[in-house]
């Protein structure tokens, strides 16, 4: 990691440096500009007084518009290079334990009330998908996304494995995918747009082609015939009542194709740079060179989607009175929108294909570049699918920044406890240690490395109800809120995989009496179900259940110290049931006379 970030920083500064020769060279281009517009303007007066040639004026022009241009291109280099020390600063930021700068959190693609994704940090501006996700395109965050939040078998976890060490190592494609094309991100739901991509067709095909062609030579003939006196005026005005008529019969139906097309084009934002990029890339793994093959089937997906853009692009020059003017007789709008409509024919069984490869192959870079960025992280083992087994060494939280976390062992089903009852004093870990338990899971079925030395885990579906409060909105108590989180839970150990439950203060909202018979009737019913997990409580009276299930449960706790008038945790596992409580010295800490 040391030397990623020297690697990084140098980088970094080296396209700094970059930026600022570019900046000065732009003050450069300014003052020629100058200097060439004067010159021009001097070439002007000179050759109407009749001083010099008059083709000292084309070579000013020549000048002032290379000027111009060089101009253009030096202000290009400069973004490019500022976008690129950004690219690092981000990179050193998550190698710092910071979030980078994503596009995407995963929060907006979330559906609302998900079983873990919350609740375990995994979406949201400080999240595990922050942190990872490198995608700037929302078929790439949602395809990233649907693989932490929907498990993947031994076999896809395997190639993607394969496909994800092919690209570890890569920081220059890395680096130029960050600053590919513009800086927007992309909006394009892949739903959407492949929902417009297979759209019936709304305009008749080739015969108003050639009805417009007609018009079209019609109007031309007219036009010339009336300059060159051959006929009477009359005959043009003909023509343009003809040509109005047709824009009024096609302004609704061209309108609407022209519409949902600039939409969609607008949400695709930066695609067509990305595809670019990566049809150039040649690749090793299997799986990688099968994705690009994709990107291949109908036509080679950019230089299509380009000559979409031109199309609209035509349109919006339309706006220009100077064009409207030579477009409109010549029915311009309409023969743009019939060629949308044939490139929707010809490529629009393509197009969602497209965007989903491109998808794949962004989460894979972002996981590479996670991997790249946490060389202590590991890959999961995956075992057959069998009863529930959760076995781990040094795991830790993924998000904690290096240097802070503190490692534990975990060992969950096939021969050992299917349940363990965690105790422990306020802020002594519990909490976290769930939540890492949580991430590793959803990490290791995803395909991402995890903070841990070694883990080892069976099929398993995640259920979560950690951190739960009151909504206001939805009418409903922390009760009933952790009530349906359980309820929940309670549905996916019935499923064929089996579940592995993460429940933090159970029922921690009731009484005690209620809570206890409450608390162990649930676990009870879980285990009957085939369930493994971890529940963390407070209640002394409910770490009694593993004496009753000696074999299936047993107690692990944190500890704290009361050193000086201050607690301090080390945040280490240990087997047993906790040994005193801190809740009073945590009040006497804040200053409550207690």
């Amino acid at each position: 990691m040391d030397s990623l970030r020297v690697t990084y920083e140098a980088r970094r500064d080296a396209w700094r440096a970059r930026a600022t020769a570019a900046g000065r060279a732009a003050k450069t281009c300014g003052w020629a500009q100058v200097v060439a517009s004067l010159l021009l303007a001097a070439a002007l007066v000179a050759v109407s007084q009749g001083l010099v040639h008059s083709a000292v004026i084309l070579l000013a022009a020549f000048a002032f518009a290379a000027v111009h241009f060089a101009d253009r291109v030096v202000a290009s280099r400069r973004r490019r290079a500022e976008r690129i020390a950004e690219f690092y600063d981000a990179g050193i930021d998550r190698l710092q334990g910071g979030f980078g700068a994503p596009s995407f959190d995963g929060g907006e693609l979330l559906t609302p009330h998900h079983a873990f994704a919350r609740q375990l940090d995994l979406t949201g501006t400080r999240s595990l998908f922050a942190q990872l996700c490198a995608a700037r395109t929302r078929a790439g965050a949602s395809s990233l996304l649907g693989w932490l939040l929907h498990p993947a078998d031994g076999a896809t976890l395997a190639a993607r494995r394969q496909e994800v060490e092919a690209l570890c190592g890569r920081l220059d494609l890395r680096e130029a995918w960050a600053v590919a094309g513009s800086t927007g991100r992309s909006k394009a739901e892949p739903a959407a747009v492949g929902a417009w991509a297979l759209a019936p067709p709304s305009l008749p095909g080739r015969w108003l082609t050639w009805i417009l062609w007609a018009v079209i030579a019609s109007v031309c003939v007219v036009a010339t015939g009336s300059l060159m006196g051959w006929w009477s005026w009359w005959l043009a005005a003909v023509a343009c009542t003809g040509v109005a008529l047709a824009h009024t019969l096609l302004q609704r139906r061209c309108g609407a194709v022209l519409a949902s097309a600039e939409l969609v084009l607008d949400t695709l934002g930066p695609t067509v740079p990305l595809l670019r990029l990566l049809e150039r890339e040649r690749f090793a793994a299997p799986g990688l060179i099968a994705l690009t093959e994709r990107l291949r089937e109908g036509g080679q997906a950019s230089r299509e989607l380009r000559r979409l853009a031109r199309s609209l692009e035509r349109i919006e020059s339309l706006r220009h009175e100077l064009v409207a003017a030579i477009g409109y007789p010549l029915l311009w709008p309409a023969r743009e929108a019939l060629a949308i409509e044939r490139w929707r024919l010809r490529h629009g069984r393509q197009l969602p294909g497209w965007l989903t490869a491109l998808g794949e192959f962004v989460a894979l870079l972002s996981i590479a570049g996670f991997a790249d960025e946490h060389p202590d992280h590991v890959f999961a083992e995956l075992l057959p699918a069998g009863p529930p087994l959760i076995e781990a060494e040094g795991l830790g939280h993924p998000l904690l920044p290096p240097g802070r976390g503190v490692g534990n062992d975990l060992r969950l089903g096939a021969g050992g406890p299917r349940l363990v009852l965690l105790s422990g004093a306020n802020m002594a870990g519990k909490s976290t240690w769930l939540r890492s338990i949580g991430l590793a899971v959803a990490m290791a079925q995803a395909g991402v490395p995890v903070r841990a030395s070694k883990l080892r885990l069976t099929p398993l579906t995640l259920g979560v109800s950690i951190d739960g409060g009151d909504s206001l909105l939805d009418g409903e108590s922390r009760f009933m809120a952790e009530l349906h989180r359980l309820r929940t839970i309670y549905a996916l150990a019935a499923q064929p995989t089996p579940a592995l439950f993460l429940v933090d203060e159970l029922l921690s909202g009731t009484n005690p009496q209620d809570r206890i018979a409450g608390a162990g009737a649930l676990l009870e019913g879980l285990l009957s179900r085939g369930a493994i997990g971890l529940c963390s409580t407070h209640d002394l009276e409910l770490t009694r259940l593993a004496d009753r299930h000696a074999g299936r449960a047993a107690n692990a706790h944190f500890a704290s110290e009361l050193t000086g008038g201050r607690l301090r945790f080390d945040y280490r596992l240990r087997d047993g049931v906790v040994g005193r409580s801190n809740a009073l010295d945590l009040m006497r800490s804040v200053g409550l006379a207690v």
